[in-house]
Parts: C-alpha cells; sequence; structure tokens
C-alpha cells in the first residue's frame, strides 16, 4: 500500500447500487485527507498508467447500503477513497477482487477556470467565466455570503448564466463561485464582490387557508410568520393582524379571531411594509344546518 500520508491525492467520491452499477460525484485533487479512509475488504481504487497497467493502489470505503432507489429496491453505498497521485499516472480503476465498476483516464491537468464579469443588471444577475481543460467539463455556480452558501446552477455546460434576482434568497455584499469538474478533478474560482438589492420579507399566512369557508358564529385561529430573505425568521414585535382592514392583534404569531358575519372577509398579515392576504368565506349558519340534517337523514331515505 502507498504512503497515504503525505503528497497530493485524488478525492474520489461517489455510489455504489446492488447491481454494481456506479456513479461518479465530483472529485477534486487535495493536500491532505479530511477523513481517514478504513478499506472496505476485497475493495480498490487503483492508478493506472496510459497502458492500463496498475501504479499504485488505495482503499475504499463502502458504506453499507442506507439509501434506496425509487422504487425501494436497490441500495447505493457511498463510497470514497484518496488515491495518491504520480506523474505517471494516465487514468483510475475502481472494483473488487470480481469486478470492476468504473474505469478512467484523465488529462494531465486539473481544469482551469476564471471570472469575467459577475455584475447585476436590470432584475437578473449576469455571470460570465472561462474555463480549460482537454476534457469536456461541467460548471456548479453559488452565490456566497459570509458562510452562506445558495448553489444556483448545476452540471452546466455554458460559459454564462442570468440569474433572476428573485431566485437568490440574498441581499447585500456577495460573490460568486464557479466550480469547474472533468468528474475526477475540480477547480474553483471566486468572483469579485458585487452587492444585490435590497429583499422584502416573506411574510406567510399558514392558517386560515384561502378560500376556506367557516361557519357564521364559528371562530376561527389565525397563524402566520415573517421570514427575512436570507431564511431566519424575523422579530415578531412587528407583526400586526387585520381582519377586512381593522387590527385584530399585533406582535404575536398566533392569535384567535371570533365569528364575523356572512360573506366573504379578507385576513391580512403584515410585518412592517411586508403583506400576505387571505380571503375567507363565512357562510349562514341554517345553510350548515341544512346540510348536515341532509347527511344525517340520508340513510333512513333510502
Amino acid at each position: 500500500m502507498p504512503d497515504l500520508t503525505s503528497g497530493l491525492f485524488l478525492r474520489f467520491v461517489g455510489r455504489l447500487r446492488d447491481d454494481g452499477t456506479f456513479t461518479l460525484d465530483r472529485g477534486w485533487e487535495t493536500p491532505r485527507i479530511t477523513e481517514p479512509v478504513t478499506g472496505t475488504p476485497g475493495y480498490r481504487l487503483e492508478l493506472v498508467d496510459r497502458e492500463g497497467e496498475r501504479i499504485l493502489w488505495a482503499p475504499v470505503r463502502v458504506d453499507d447500503g442506507e439509501c434506496r432507489s425509487a422504487g425501494g429496491h436497490m441500495r447505493s453505498s457511498r463510497v470514497v477513497a484518496y488515491l495518491p497521485l504520480r506523474p505517471e499516472g494516465a487514468g483510475v480503476r475502481f472494483g473488487n477482487d470480481d469486478y470492476v465498476f468504473y474505469e478512467r483516464t484523465f488529462a494531465p491537468d486539473r481544469p482551469e477556470v476564471g471570472w469575467l464579469d459577475a455584475s447585476v443588471s436590470g432584475d437578473s444577475l449576469r455571470l460570465r467565466w472561462h474555463a480549460r481543460h482537454p476534457e469536456n467539463v461541467t460548471f456548479d455556480v453559488a452565490i456566497v455570503q459570509d458562510r452562506r452558501i445558495c448553489r444556483m446552477l448545476m452540471d452546466s455546460s455554458e460559459l454564462e448564466a442570468a440569474i433572476d434576482l428573485p431566485r437568490i434568497p440574498l441581499q447585500g455584499r456577495c460573490h460568486a463561485v464557479v466550480l469547474a469538474t472533468d468528474g475526477l478533478r475540480s477547480a474553483t474560482a471566486a468572483s469579485e464582490p458585487f452587492v444585490l438589492p435590497p429583499k422584502a420579507p416573506r411574510i406567510t399566512i399558514i392558517s386560515p387557508e384561502p378560500d376556506q369557508v367557516f361557519s357564521e358564529d364559528e371562530g376561527f385561529s389565525c397563524i402566520g410568520h415573517a421570514m427575512a430573505p436570507e431564511g431566519h425568521s424575523l422579530d415578531d414585535e412587528s407583526l400586526q393582524w387585520h381582519v377586512d382592514g381593522v387590527a385584530l392583534a399585533r406582535g404575536t404569531r398566533i392569535t384567535f379571531c371570533g365569528a364575523l358575519g356572512v360573506g366573504s372577509h379578507l385576513v391580512e398579515l403584515t410585518w412592517r411594509d411586508a403583506r400576505d392576504g387571505v380571503r375567507i368565506m363565512v357562510r349562514d349558519r341554517t345553510e350548515d344546518e341544512r346540510a348536515w340534517k341532509k347527511i344525517v337523514t340520508a340513510p333512513f331515505r333510502q
């Protein structure tokens, strides 16, 4: 077994199904092993030369399959290995004592990627980048703010993208990160910072539901909340409930509305200037009584 304590390693990851099908996830080069691998007996990852001859091998951890396919009949096991890289290496081969699950060659160098533009234009964020690699590469793009990462693009073959601003749950100073990968090795680049415009909070009324019907002598609970564009809850002190424009309660996510008159009514929840509203219907009590009487007496009319 080669030395796994120093040098440059290829982090090899993917999923192996019960039928021997292997799906490669995004790998990358790394100078250190972040999760030491205790190999599963019988499995190995080999570094091969251009003739397909083995140069060295590394242990592979194949976790017990806990994730099942959509049909629920086939397990999928996570595969992790760290393969030392050597200048003469030209490919990888993953298998066990009986079968080769995956093999392919790779380019001498990892992909190169850099930014041309990342700026807000109108209602969208315009992104352009460049990349160089002898093999086909795909790109993932994320918008990053401090420790928040919002993945906006996956497995794209294009060198540009326009992302609608409402799709980005961030505001203020951010930057974009593009990942270029050939499957085995990856490279990333961060753009210059840009500023996303302010976004209104998201106000949600959970109850009552739109077009919900109540009897004229029936009260109901009002439940809702306010969320910042970044995803955290906003303070309750600025919440206000209104029914047909009349204040019902403030400073709370939950309140109770007493019986209303017959007809249509608008229930609104506001947080400062942001609002959400649902329209409900209150029916005449006699109509409910007739409907209930019809249900109760139906078996006796048969």
